[in-house]
């Protein structure tokens, strides 16, 4: 139900009886216990409403009142509502048991964002969901990775649909809020599609990637780099979901090594050699961090 409904740990920790309307599979988060202060409703998926069904069997022996709809089974705190940091402490324990150190409650947020991005959703209708202000602090949540924007881009057309069920995000669809689908702006025939670089686009991307390496700060390579129409695609695409200023300069910065690396245009990419290069990267600027972190601490 975290996952499904993206909730924060506050708000799921603080849930009633009340709140959750089995028939329809809504539940409604009180403006008193959100953030902005505003009341959201929102669907969990038929999964969900499965193994809710259960849990009342189970919350049915702890207690029998109306109230707090999360109740401990401990000895200490037996038949109380779980506390933030109960439920913490539950999200570490599978975090241990599954090997994911980085894992927290507020993961299953952003998980459920990027996957409502995934399956097309419009930032705005996200941020509504999410219980956001401002589409920017979506853009933050929403962590779609170059192979998701490069899949995207690939698809073309005035369309991108979901390629499956699976992606929707354990059933949470656009269909359940009444939301139409998500036409994109983006089309092929704006682009010079061309898979091979040219001799001064080439000369471009050897004279500016390397100085990445050199102490010059990223942002200044993307802003000076003499051929904007290599990065057009990314940037598009990127300006239509309103991704965050910081990520569009990392995902530039990723594009320009790979084409330097691989002596094509994106257009020459394969499928897998978008996401093997990202991964590549990834893994380069890994040991490249390992590297320092063992260089700093034998100076000590």
């Amino acid at each position: 139900m975290s996952y499904d409904t993206a909730l924060r740990r506050e708000e799921i920790c603080s849930l009633e009886t009340t709140d959750i309307d089995p028939a329809h599979r809504l539940l409604r988060i009180r403006p008193e216990k959100t953030k902005n202060r505003t009341e959201r409703i929102v669907p969990y998926s038929p999964a969900t409403s499965e193994l809710f069904s259960r849990y009342l069997l189970v919350r049915r022996e702890l207690s029998r009142e109306r109230g707090p709809l999360f109740l401990s089974e401990s000895c200490r705190n037996h038949g109380q509502p779980i506390s933030i940091w109960t439920w913490s402490k539950a999200i570490a324990r599978v975090a241990e048991r599954c090997n994911l150190p980085r894992f927290t409650p507020h993961s299953l947020r952003h998980l459920c964002l990027t996957d409502l991005a995934r399956t097309n959703w419009d930032i705005h209708e996200i941020a509504t969901f999410a219980g956001h202000r401002s589409v920017q602090t979506t853009a933050l949540y929403v962590q779609l990775s170059g192979r998701d924007l490069a899949n995207k881009l690939a698809r073309g057309g005035n369309t991108c649909a979901p390629d499956s069920d699976d992606e929707r995000g354990a059933g949470m669809n656009e269909r359940a809020l009444g939301l139409t689908p998500w036409v994109w702006p983006v089309k092929l025939d704006d682009y010079d599609r061309s898979t091979e670089l040219k001799i001064d686009e080439a000369d471009a991307l050897r004279a500016n990637v390397p100085s990445l390496a050199n102490g010059v700060l990223p942002s200044v390579v993307v802003e000076r780099f003499p051929f904007p129409q290599l990065l057009k695609p990314l940037e598009d695409v990127c300006a239509h979901i309103e991704l965050h200023q910081k990520y569009r300069t990392n995902l530039k910065i990723l594009m320009l090594r790979d084409m330097a690396g691989r002596g094509k245009s994106y257009w020459g990419w394969t499928e897998g050699g978008r996401s093997g290069g990202l991964r590549r990267q990834r893994e380069k600027e890994k040991r490249a961090r390992r590297h320092r972190r063992k260089a700093l601490e034998a100076k000590r």
